[in-house]
């Protein structure tokens, strides 16, 4: 797939130089905008008294921005192209920075821009040290100097219910970096016809160019997710949660790359479900760890390591938290019987130019109009 191909869903990414660029407005108060509020219903002392919820509130975000705006970066990449902006982020002390894949997939020079000491800005070349296709999102790391004091580190945390607020920070354009307050609005494991490797949080923000890899935060400063997509005209975006960015760290700090999991089975939705499981093998792959396990044709999987199945769907999702190397357990339904077999997860096949663009999520450059 051409990085810059056409599809339903846009990327918050801003291309400049060698590409076409829409003028959008820009972010507006990031208190006013997703609250619904006008500037004159601002005014009201009433509702800012000490001790107010809306102080609390107000306070909160104050805190957040404050303690995580220097881990926030600007990626600055040039390829064949011409040159392409995005957001990334400190993830933790060894100076690893998340971004977005489709923002360094094909550059050729990488640089990190980032506050300085001076109230100004330093530029630091960086290189790629993982890309995940399955997610978008890719690891980078700076060339000279590779520790960082301010990050926003990865935690399983539950997603968020609807109606949570959150705060996105994100540099829009060529303007500092800015954050804009809106709030989760479910969750959805498609884009269309295309699965999503994990269920991804859908979120209102009132986003612009240049944010796409933006992290985004809970009134607590926790990290909900990455942005991956988004829509500048309804203010929309998907977000990648945490959970899966902790798994896709805890490989790379461990492994020193993404290192998937792979056991080796298809499966297909059963007509009747069985024990709550309509999710059937269909086939296992000669010498593969499903073959190895004693996994067939026929048996319902009711569980893969620490997911339960009920759809194929989850199995999607399930194999996402699977590394290669590692012993799982799992559980199908076999004449009635439940069967409970151990396996140890072996290296995900290559994909070929094909399969790998059709693992890429589906994303355009933002302010590209939705058809």
């Amino acid at each position: 797939m051409n990085r810059r191909s056409v599809s339903k869903f846009q990327l918050f990414v801003y291309p400049q130089a060698g590409h076409q660029t829409r003028c959008l407005a820009l972010v507006c108060s990031f208190l006013l905008v997703p609250l619904g509020l006008r500037a004159s219903e601002t005014q009201e002392p009433s509702s800012h008294t000490p001790g107010s919820l809306a102080t609390k509130v107000a306070e909160s975000i104050r805190t957040v921005v404050r303690d995580r705006a220097s881990s926030v970066v600007r990626v600055r990449c040039r390829d064949d192209h011409g040159e392409v902006v995005g957001t990334g982020f400190y993830i933790d002390p060894t100076g690893n920075i998340l971004t977005l894949a489709e923002i360094v997939r094909d550059a050729q020079e990488i640089t990190i821009e980032q506050p300085d000491d001076k109230d100004g800005t330093k530029s630091l070349p960086a290189t790629v040290t993982a890309i995940d296709l399955r997610s978008g999102v890719a690891f980078l790391k700076v060339v000279t100097g590779s520790e960082s004091a301010s990050f926003v580190p990865p935690l399983s945390i539950t997603n968020p219910p609807e109606l949570t607020p959150a705060i996105a920070l994100g540099y829009p354009q060529e303007h500092q970096v800015t954050p804009a307050l809106g709030m989760i609005t479910g969750s959805k494991n498609h884009e269309g016809e295309i699965f999503l490797c994990v269920p991804h949080l859908t979120a209102s923000l009132p986003l612009s160019e240049g944010e796409g890899g933006a992290p985004v935060l809970d009134l607590n400063g926790n990290l909900l997710g990455i942005i991956i997509t988004g829509n500048t005209q309804l203010g929309t975006c998907t977000i990648l949660p945490s959970a899966a960015i902790e798994q896709l760290h805890h490989n790379l700090m461990r492994y020193g790359g993404i290192n998937p999991g792979w056991v080796g089975a298809v499966v297909e939705i059963a007509a009747v479900p069985q024990n709550n499981s309509r999710t059937r093998i269909l086939s296992v792959a000669p010498g593969s760890p499903a073959e190895a396990a004693g996994i067939k044709p026929g048996d319902i999987l009711l569980k893969l390591g620490t997911h339960a199945v009920h759809t194929p769907e989850d199995v999607l999702e399930a194999s996402f938290y699977l590394s290669a190397g590692e012993d799982i357990h799992l559980s199908v339904l076999r004449k009635g019987v439940t069967q409970n077999l151990s396996l140890r997860c072996g290296e995900q096949p290559s994909l070929g130019d094909d399969q790998e663009a059709a693992a890429s999520p589906p994303t355009t450059l933002l302010g590209e109009s939705a058809h």
